[in-house]
């Protein structure tokens, strides 16, 4: 069978069937002797090389009137070809200003029936509401006034809401469970890091930092990159958590984040409801709250990337400080962690050194023609949270190489690199070389200079 059909192997109950007249036969399902249903079928139900199938689930008619032939070869494990069903699901929930908007859909091919909407608070059920019945392959929005049972949303509060009819197909999509959040505006939380150009043995995911001083609940959060705006649709993220001030969500489509993170990290992963893909050379990301109002966006370069690297496959990109602008390009480095991003925790650059100098230069001597790591990376720790850096490459006689950066707005401590290359991207001779930074305190005005030689060997 599982040769025959792609289905789930773990669904499968091997037994030692015996073989089926092709013409009429009587099949019994009994449990520890308990007849549970049985069918005196007849071929002329169906036709030869098809299963026959169930039209009907909830009604027990035994006979031709609710079976028929499979309009596939057969569909074991998944829900019958000529089947009439419903099937209801709670899509989305968020709290606006009228009440509760519940947003109900029907995937079946008939009208539901009526039913109710149970409601539980922090997992106490506290009220029911009817609900009418919905058309085939249709949504319908119900909104729920809180009031009417004297509630009044509190943040942080937990709500779950579950959807109850006769005869629905599915009921384990009847359910969904949301939390009262802050009222969020723009800025409170930013996209940190993006880890777009990935292979088989990474991920892609787009981490989120919490800039604001307060719990942020990201509860029915939803994405869009920029395929989705073209087609005016949302990614809803699905998972709800409680996100604290200066700490780190990362967002996900694939299980296999579980193998990058500690355990101990598994609540601040946040999957969304449909697979995504971003692009390598240029996208666009938004973020939005419950409301769909809009928190963060970055639309990301590639060239965003340092130059010297002949690759980005499995690295990331990440801000240089995560509370400033997502927009601004200049924000925005390659992450130089060995693993090659910083998921869930502090950004490469906004990590001290290790050294007890205030500038290193690691390799050391280096060779920029080296097919394993043709750069530098100059580390450098300020006594300033806020300045502006420049930093330049001298020759052993004081004359200009080459200007690495320039008005760069940084924090205390950071990475640069350089490729051992001058303006016109010629490799310069082996021998010393002096990085100089200077780096200005934008509120004193105070300034630091830092030294440190550079060897570019063969």
């Amino acid at each position: 069978m599982l040769k025959i059909y792609d289905i789930d192997s773990s669904l499968v109950i091997e037994s030692d069937l015996p073989t089926f007249n092709n013409t009429d036969d009587l099949v019994l399902i009994a449990n520890n002797g308990t007849l549970m249903d049985s069918i005196l079928y007849d071929s002329k139900w169906g036709i030869k090389g098809n299963s026959l199938e169930r039209l009907r689930y909830f009604e027990f008619d035994n006979d031709s009137t609710n079976w028929g032939a499979s309009e596939v070869t057969g569909t074991p494990t998944t829900i019958n070809s000529i089947a009439t069903y419903y099937d209801l699901e709670i899509i989305d929930a968020t709290l606006v200003p009228a009440g509760f908007r519940i947003i109900l859909e029907n995937k079946g091919n008939i009208t539901s029936l009526e039913g109710r909407i149970d409601v539980e608070i922090n997992d106490n059920l506290v009220a029911f509401y009817h609900i009418d019945s919905i058309a085939a392959f249709s949504d319908k929005e119900i909104i729920l006034d809180p009031s009417n049972i004297g509630y009044t949303p509190k943040i942080k509060d937990k709500l779950r809401f579950t959807v109850k009819t006769n005869e629905d197909i599915n009921i384990y999509n009847d359910d969904f469970t949301m939390y009262i959040p802050n009222i969020t505006k723009r800025g409170d939380v930013l996209i940190n890091e993006i880890m777009y150009d990935v292979d088989d043995t990474q991920i892609e995911f787009i981490e989120l930092y919490n800039n604001s001083d307060v719990d942020v609940q990201l509860s029915n959060w939803s994405i869009a990159d920029e395929l989705d705006l073209k087609n005016g649709r949302y990614n809803q993220i699905t998972t709800n958590i409680n996100l604290q001030p200066s700490e780190y969500a990362v967002i996900v489509c694939d299980e296999a984040i579980y193998n990058l993170v500690d355990e101990s990290s598994n609540d601040k992963i946040l999957f969304t409801k449909k697979k995504f893909s971003l692009n390598n050379s240029s996208d666009i990301i938004n973020l939005y709250n419950e409301n769909k109002e809009l928190i963060d966006s970055v639309a990301y370069l590639d060239s965003w990337h340092e130059g010297y690297l002949s690759s980005t496959k499995n690295i990331s990109l990440e801000k240089i400080r995560p509370s400033l602008d997502s927009k601004d390009g200049s924000n925005w480095k390659t992450c130089t962690d060995p693993n090659g991003s910083t998921i869930l925790a502090s950004n490469s650059y906004n990590k001290n050194t290790n050294s007890d100098n205030e500038i290193s230069v690691s390799p050391n001597p280096f060779s920029p023609t080296s097919s394993s790591k043709p750069y530098a990376l100059i580390e450098y720790r300020l006594p300033f949270d806020n300045a502006l850096l420049d930093c330049d490459i001298f020759y052993p006689n004081g004359t200009l190489a080459i200007n690495i950066a320039q008005s760069k707005f940084v924090s205390s401590s950071g990475t640069l690199s350089w490729n051992g290359r001058d303006e016109n991207n010629i490799v310069l001779p082996i021998g010393p070389y002096v990085v100089m930074i200077e780096a200005t305190d934008q509120n004193s005005g105070l300034s630091e200079v830092l030294k440190a030689v550079i060897v570019l060997a063969q």
